[in-house]
């Protein structure tokens, strides 16, 4: 099963159905189901680099569509859900296009480079039960087990 890591709250808003387009700097071609692990970096961390507005902004927006009320709550380290990739274009190409790119998705995401690509999310799925993993860089193959896991 492919795999991609990212940081809190990102991970979460994917899987919730929150946040609709992943922006990377690389693009691919696979498509299909996709496993979203949750990186083991610690808020603390997170906020540092994302700066406290806005991981505040984030974690407020978090809080009123889930039953997450802090970053601090949001699962780490752990295989927390799935989504489908249907799509994947340079931003350039989409911008006017794509109905899921409003400003709560430009929020959400990186859109400081038209050269970056988005990928376009469907059909997401939160796990009631965590898969506790270390995550990788990239896409990544995990053949672990999933039954009776979500």
């Amino acid at each position: 099963m492919k795999v991609l890591t990212l940081w809190q709250p990102y991970a979460t808003a994917l899987v919730l159905g929150i946040k609709k387009v992943e922006t990377r700097s690389w693009a691919t071609n696979y498509r299909g189901e996709l496993y979203i692990h949750a990186a083991a970096k610690s808020y603390k961390e997170i906020i540092k680099i994302i700066g406290s507005e806005k991981a505040k902004q984030l974690t407020e927006y978090l809080s009123r569509q889930s039953n997450y009320k802090s970053i601090k709550e949001l699962p780490y380290g752990a295989i927390i859900g799935k989504v489908e990739i249907i799509d994947c274009k340079q931003q350039f190409l989409i911008m006017d296009k794509w109905p899921e790119i409003n400003s709560l998705e430009i929020n959400w995401g990186d859109y400081s480079d038209y050269q970056r690509f988005a990928w376009r999310i469907a059909n997401p799925v939160v796990f009631d039960n965590p898969i506790s993993i270390k995550g990788m860089q990239g896409l990544w193959n995990w053949e672990g087990d999933t039954d009776g896991e979500f």
